[in-house]
């Protein structure tokens, strides 16, 4: 599968602020989730794992498949990934789970919950009903068998009804245009909903939606002091330090664009688990981009509580492999915010970053957490009560001798301010010439730093 600009398109087309955003390829996307959690990892997890364990499991049968929709992993953290995607099984996608329809709502009622404590809305609940769908393929003739995609999605409608419209609208946009109106309307809610778990930064941050729906893209957001002492009162005078100013912070929004393309033959003969590997991809692509574009915008902030440097140093050029975050450098973290009276609530860290804390009998790991603590996206667990999460959006740099550093993140509340324009959408069209059909992710968001004094940042090797 390619991905870049149709030929079609020449750059005085491109819309001002339009970023393509690469994304990977789809089977490499499928081979990695397969590979984390196979069948062997599948039967390793405990049954607290699974939504739903058929009676006769552990009594007349030992068969591990008994046990239905994993969304645990092995240290007991909820999957975000595996949640949704256990989610849209219960719901009748990928085939749908075969559970009885007088336990589905109960099993929904327990994913949906999960939903909730991730600050996720869980989709609308309907029953599948498995016979009804053996029905269906039992009914399908042998002509249509050998007609192979049109009996599939004979199945699918009764299956996956949102994934099978898009698939048929998909093929039909390759003759008419009229189709390919109608595909953001199903498909753009689904990529949002598959956005959701994969964001990391959006939760940390202050949401706002007042420009959705309207014109313009600058929005003014009041700037309000986090920190305000009261003085005392001496009757019949004016206190001198009590005013407070009250600013305003400008934020314009611009528009991103997670970008693929599929040839013709594919689109033919699409199917409803390809359409949600697509939606996987897109989501992935905007949510990324969001993350991005936030820590960006962190560590492009000036006037912030401090900058730490690995191994003492005091210059990012100077860092050398040996210069790692330690606990010792993230306690003066803590410090440096301290002095400006904010308290600080996460620290965001590469990857890379996090062996010093994993050893650290300081950390709790999120594995260890109890039933009513919310785990954030990209939460690895708590050191010294602050949250800290992980992403590979962290912005690099270069050391001594042309070594990767990492810039890690202390950050306290309202911070900074998001203004949501658009949610994502799905642009598809096709390009005759090229026999292929290119599929844009697009979302206009536009992001400011309100409060600077609540930034540390630390950066090592």
């Amino acid at each position: 599968m390619s991905e870049q600009t149709p030929s079609s398109t020449t750059q005085s087309e491109t819309p001002t602020g339009l970023e393509q955003v690469p994304t990977p390829d789809l089977l490499k996307i499928k081979e990695e989730l397969e590979r984390d959690w196979d069948t062997p990892y599948v039967n390793s997890l405990p049954d607290s794992a699974f939504a739903w364990i058929d009676p006769s499991y552990g009594k007349a049968s030992d068969n591990k498949n008994l046990r239905k929709l994993p969304h645990h992993n092995s240290q007991g953290n909820v999957d975000r990934r595996h949640l949704a995607a256990a989610m849209a099984a219960l719901l009748g996608a990928r085939g749908g789970v075969d559970i009885p329809t007088s336990a589905q709502r109960e099993v929904y009622n327990h994913l949906a919950r999960h939903y909730h404590e991730g600050d996720m809305e869980p989709p609308e609940f309907h029953e599948t009903k498995v016979e009804e769908k053996k029905e269906v393929k039992e009914k399908m003739s042998k002509e249509e068998a050998g007609k192979g995609i049109v009996a599939s999605t004979v199945l699918e409608e009764a299956v996956a009804p949102w994934q099978v419209k898009v698939a048929n609208k998909l093929r039909e946009a390759l003759t008419t245009t009229d189709a390919a109106k109608a595909i953001p309307i199903i498909w753009s809610p689904q990529v949002e909903l598959g956005a959701q778990p994969k964001r990391v930064m959006r939760a940390l941050g202050i949401v706002d939606t007042t420009l959705r729906g309207s014109p313009g893209n600058k929005f003014y957001f009041p700037k309000v002091p986090t920190v305000l002492e009261a003085v005392d009162a001496t009757e019949g005078t004016k206190p001198d330090e009590l005013a407070v100013t009250v600013d305003r912070l400008e934020i314009t929004t611009k528009e991103v664009i997670a970008a693929l393309s599929v040839t013709r033959q594919v689109v033919e003969q699409i199917t409803f688990n390809v359409v949600d590997i697509l939606t996987d991809l897109l989501s992935e692509g905007v949510a990324n981009k969001e993350d991005k574009d936030v820590l960006a915008a962190l560590n492009a902030a000036s006037g912030i509580a401090g900058t730490l440097y690995g191994g003492g140093k005091s210059a990012e050029g100077d860092l050398v492999a040996a210069d790692v975050l330690t606990t010792d450098l993230i306690a003066d973290g803590v410090t440096a915010m301290r002095k400006e009276k904010r308290e600080p609530r996460y620290v965001i860290i590469h990857p890379a970053q996090e062996n010093a804390l994993l050893k650290s009998d300081k950390f709790i790991n999120a594995a260890q957490y109890g039933g009513r603590e919310v785990v954030l996206n990209g939460e690895i667990g708590q050191w010294l009560g602050i949250k800290v999460l992980k992403t590979t959006q962290v912005p690099t740099g270069t050391g001594s001798g042309g070594i990767t550093t990492y810039h890690a993140f202390f950050i306290s509340e309202r911070v900074w301010v998001e203004e949501v324009k658009r949610d994502p959408e799905v642009e598809p069209k096709y390009e005759p010439g090229e026999r292929k059909t290119y599929m844009y992710g697009t979302m206009e968001y536009g992001l400011g730093i309100l409060n600077p004094k609540g930034i540390v940042k630390i950066i090592t090797a």
